[in-house]
């Protein structure tokens, strides 16, 4: 599967796929939702639109950041991006803006849930860790 290499700095969403997840991207409300599976075959061409978007998005985001993660799998390329994302949105605090990270695991993923909590240890952003009982998407 190609994804458009082009980027234009606007509100992204891109549907799920079996290998693939949820995203959106709102830079008027400050929203940021990965949500689903996330092992694409070739990950920094998957994430290619999100991390430039975000890279923008650090020169003048919203007043408030609310980050919403909630995954099923991660491959190990997926971990490297989405830890670099963090960081940079965690970086965004020195520019007073307020970073709120919602980290949410199936019951029982404790994977997915020490990951959670090393982002939590990791970084000064505010990591909420929320376990569900099964995700509904």
């Amino acid at each position: 599967m190609n994804y458009p290499m082009d980027f234009e700095y606007k509100n992204i969403e891109i549907a799920s796929s079996a290998k693939t997840p949820h995203v959106i991207l709102n830079k008027d409300t400050g929203e940021i939702l990965i949500e689903g599976r996330s092992f694409p075959e070739n990950a920094p061409e998957f994430y290619y639109q999100f991390t430039r978007w975000l890279a923008e998005y650090s020169l003048s985001p919203a007043p408030k950041t609310k980050v919403n993660l909630a995954l099923l799998y991660l491959n190990s390329n997926s971990v490297s991006i989405i830890a670099g994302m963090m960081k940079l949105l965690d970086n965004m605090i020195s520019m007073k803006t307020e970073v709120e990270i919602t980290w949410s695991f199936e019951k029982e993923d404790e994977d997915m849930k020490d990951l959670g909590l090393y982002f939590q240890e990791t970084f000064r952003s505010s990591v909420q860790i929320i376990e569900v009982a099964k995700f509904d998407f």
